[in-house]
């Protein structure tokens, strides 16, 4: 009997004990010194916390940087690439067109002949046997009544004989006013020398031609350029 009561006094110990406890530590709690070590404790916390993952987040978005620095790189060469290979088919593809003009202003018919009329221009411009070796109309046949007559491509056998008419070309402002000769270039530099010749019209420049196939301006400060793409015309737009 004396020691279950022994026990049970010790139970009631330890149960005051715990009770006090509590009660210490709620008025703890309420002390604003302990209140404020544990808020620099869990700012610290956070801190640190916040710390770890912005680190983790600098380091995953340098890797991206870095990933998108080199597709971007990538990029830029195969731009570039692009760019060298359409130049040098551009290039090739100009030079089978070297003995070859285009002569616009010629109406049609519909039993024309237009190797003969080609002889008759190239007389007018004292070039009396240029030798042909390909003529025809160039484009789908108009069917509009009113739309301008196709011009004609005519292909020289020699690089002479183009060259001997191109040279005396400007002879058809007075022997056969309204007709045109040009030299026959690709579409991209035809559609350059277009761009071009829109800035002559709007003053930027001073002339613009082709030579060869060479598109050449000559701008306001009386320089010659070459001008091999569109974008080399943007500084003067």
């Amino acid at each position: 009997m004396i020691t279950r009561s022994r026990s049970k006094s010790k139970s009631a110990d330890l149960d005051m004990d715990t009770n006090d406890f509590k009660l210490y530590l709620i008025e703890a709690l309420k002390d604003k010194g302990v209140q404020s070590v544990m808020r620099e404790v869990h700012k610290e916390s956070v801190e640190a916390t916040a710390d770890l993952v912005c680190s983790k987040l600098e380091a995953k978005f340098a890797h991206i940087h870095r990933l998108l620095e080199s597709k971007d790189k990538r990029i830029a060469d195969l731009e570039k690439t692009v760019q060298q290979l359409t130049l040098k088919q551009d290039e090739a593809e100009q030079y089978s067109r070297r003995t070859s003009v285009r002569i616009s202003g010629i109406p049609e018919t519909q039993t024309e002949d237009v190797s003969a009329v080609s002889l008759e221009i190239f007389k007018a411009l004292d070039v009396p046997t240029p030798i042909i070796n390909r003529v025809h109309r160039v484009g789908p046949k108009r069917t509009a009544p009113d739309a301008p007559p196709r011009p004609i491509l005519c292909q020289f056998l020699s690089y002479g004989d183009k060259a001997e008419v191109m040279k005396k070309k400007k002879l058809l402002k007075v022997r056969r006013r309204g007709v045109y000769i040009t030299e026959d270039l690709t579409r991209r530099r035809a559609s350059i020398l277009y761009q071009a010749r829109m800035l002559v019209r709007q003053k930027k420049i001073r002339a613009s031609w082709s030579s060869d196939g060479v598109i050449l301006i000559l701008d306001n400060r009386s320089t010659i350029r070459r001008i091999v793409t569109a974008e080399d015309l943007a500084k003067y737009a």
